[in-house]
């Protein structure tokens, strides 16, 4: 199951929480009677709205814990209130970890970091009562300082704080991920680290309280390589996604001593290699991965083939690395969307298994305005896609879609099976301006700050 998660762009955001209730309507495809499928209705919907109009926007951390609570990240403004009572305040920002009830939505704690103007990028809880989280901090980002700092899931209590090593200039490019491992209780990190005269993506393993136990690189010819994403398998070694320009490829560490045990590249699209974003270990061992590729087209005498687009794709290989099966998905937006903005990237941003191992990916789309009259130039995240495959052959079970008026981006997707054995899926992602959700339902929230939401399903 995943425990992670997801990354965080964004400056200074106050919170509040507002529990609101919402159904997935008639334009989805729903799966077989009696299955938990993310296409239904959620059990309850939370709105999290910032305050900072200057964001230039937002990505929540996301992790579900042993007991089915959840644990959030993020950043925050010179104050944060969440329900209960809880009031964080820092003089010019900070960031902020809280556990969510997964029962009402409701936050039973919320702690913020130690470090000023840091942001959570990532988080993971153990079974062993700590949840641990990765800060990127500094002034305005400015200072390129990743730490891990733990703390106990009960109540918050700080446990540990542990710099991560970097080289060079030491900036977490394309990001930091972290994991819990199921064995022994363990945290894995997985990033980049760029130094002279190559880049390397960069693995460590510690232990519950934080002290390092090893530490692994991926060596590369391509300047480009860097982590996708980390995850435990059952025994406790580590998958890691290595991706480069060249490749995607997982490649498997024994948990205990950081020896690589295998490499495994990803099959290649039409037209060169997938970019591998997401990593998810099923009940069996074997590996889901979500990601995208350029979609390609042939024609001419000879055949050529031409880029037609991006897809997204999901894999899966065996616990000892053989593929699977691969598969691409196009229809992951209305019709009317795409033809309103035809240069709409699509990306898988996360992915979660259930119990049977069917595999639960969120996603969004990319646009970048065309420079002229009233438009930026920039890109913009727009409109969530949620996506549900068969583990066994990657067929698509469901599949449904948020979008409206303004910017959507879904981050994370988490699933848990809880001690009494209940199940549950939480979806994190954000919007500005309107969230249209199917069954007519539609989310709006005034200015130019971002709106995070919750959904949860069980």
């Amino acid at each position: 199951m995943k425990q992670a998660r997801r990354s965080i762009r964004g400056r200074w955001f106050a919170w509040l929480f507002a529990a609101v209730h919402v159904a997935c309507g008639d334009d989805t495809v729903p799966t077989a009677a009696g299955a938990l499928s993310i296409c239904d209705r959620p059990h309850w919907v939370d709105k999290i709205p910032t305050s900072n109009p200057q964001s230039s926007g937002f990505n929540v951390a996301l992790a579900s814990g042993p007991t089915g609570d959840l644990y959030v990240g993020g950043g925050f403004g010179s104050s944060a209130a969440f329900p209960g009572g809880a009031v964080l305040n820092h003089p010019v920002g900070s960031g902020y970890v809280a556990r969510v009830s997964s029962e009402s939505g409701k936050v039973v704690w919320a702690k913020s970091t130690s470090g000023e103007g840091e942001i959570v990028i990532a988080i993971a809880a153990n079974n062993r009562g700590t949840v641990a989280y990765l800060t990127l901090g500094g002034p305005a980002l400015g200072a390129k300082t990743t730490v891990l700092s733990g703390r106990l899931t009960a109540d918050g209590t700080l446990q540990f704080e542990t710099p991560i090593p970097l080289e060079g200039q030491g900036f977490p490019l394309p990001g930091y991920r972290v994991a819990a491992s199921p064995a022994d209780g363990g945290f894995a990190v997985c990033g980049f680290r760029e130094g002279l005269p190559s880049s390397r993506s960069f693995l460590a393993k510690y232990d519950p309280t934080g002290e390092m136990l090893w530490q692994a690189s991926e060596p590369s010819e391509s300047s480009e390589l860097g982590c996708g994403d980390v995850a435990f398998d059952g025994a406790g070694d580590l998958l890691q996604v290595a991706q480069s320009a060249e490749e995607a490829a997982v490649v498997k560490f024994d948990g205990s001593t950081g020896m690589r045990m295998w490499r495994s590249a990803l099959p290649k699209g039409p037209l060169g290699a997938v970019t591998a974003r997401a990593i998810a270990v099923d009940p069996r061992d074997d590996i889901l991965l979500a990601g995208t590729q350029t979609r390609g087209y042939t024609a001419g005498n000879p055949p050529s083939t031409y880029p037609a687009g991006r897809e997204v794709v999901v894999a899966k290989l065996s616990r000892n690395g053989e593929s699977l099966w691969s598969r691409a998905f196009t229809q992951l937006f209305p019709t009317s969307a795409l033809t309103e903005l035809p240069g709409r990237i699509p990306a898988a941003h996360d992915i979660a298994i259930d119990a049977r191992g069917n595999a639960f990916v969120v996603g969004g789309a990319q646009v970048t305005d065309r420079v002229g009259v009233g438009t930026s130039g920039k890109t913009k995240m727009i409109d969530v896609f949620l996506l549900e495959v068969d583990g066994l052959d990657g067929a698509q079970r469901c599949a449904t879609f948020l979008g409206g008026k303004g910017e959507q981006a879904g981050y994370a997707i988490s699933t848990r099976h809880r001690e009494n054995g209940a199940f549950g899926i939480t979806l994190a992602g954000a919007f500005k301006g309107e969230l249209m959700l199917a069954g007519g339902f539609t989310l709006r929230h005034a200015g130019e700050d971002w709106m995070t939401f919750l959904a949860h399903w069980r």
